[in-house]
């Protein structure tokens, strides 16, 4: 497929149908999300391929109740290494001095470690999903979890938490494409002026 026709492919699916996706075309999906362009020597985040209906049921419950997520074949689970409690001075520059006490209220800081954390597997993230297209699949992703029932859920050590979900497979009804606006409604060159 062309790249911008992958693009344009990207859709959010909330019905899959029950056809199975092989093993082999989600190894190839995932490695291109190992090839995000960080240091994975110091790799801080995983991914998990959930297949096992009683796991994929409570991520859904984790997210909401969204029970369409476990009518996914496969669930792509992205985690991150959460060691650090502090709060670094890149997230006191972004969200102000006050983000660390808000978050630090949380028992152990594990909701606070997880939110500092929610960045490392996005750009992985997105190369899967665009890879998930490319192999005439359907994904969405999924952020509106509780991040430590979901951690719970995949037996995952106390220092890493899942952050994401990713259900993928096959659409079982073509969903609506979404409404855009024209993109000379969404640039400014320079300044807002």
């Amino acid at each position: 497929m062309e790249f911008m026709d992958v693009i344009k492919n990207r859709k959010k699916i909330y019905h899959f149908s029950d056809k199975e996706v092989p093993n082999q075309v989600v190894l190839q999906i995932l490695e291109a999300g190992h090839l995000e362009h960080s240091n994975q020597i110091d790799n801080k985040w995983y991914f998990g391929i959930i297949r096992d209906e009683e796991i994929k049921k409570k991520l859904s419950e984790a997210a909401g109740g969204q029970d369409w997520i476990a009518s996914a074949p496969v669930i792509i689970t992205y985690c991150a290494v959460a060691k650090d409690s502090t709060v670094k001075q890149k997230y006191r520059n972004r969200f102000g001095e006050n983000i660390g006490t808000y978050y630090s209220d949380y028992e152990q800081n594990q909701k606070s470690n997880s939110f500092w954390e929610s960045n490392n597997p996005l750009i992985p993230g997105e190369h899967i999903v665009l890879s998930a297209i490319n192999h005439g699949l359907d994904a969405c992703w999924v952020g509106n979890i509780d991040t430590l029932e979901a951690s719970k859920a995949l037996n995952l050590p106390y220092d890493l938490k899942c952050l994401f979900l990713m259900p993928i497979g096959y659409a079982s009804k073509s969903e609506n494409f979404v409404q855009r606006k024209a993109i000379d409604n969404l640039i400014f060159y320079d300044s807002w002026d």
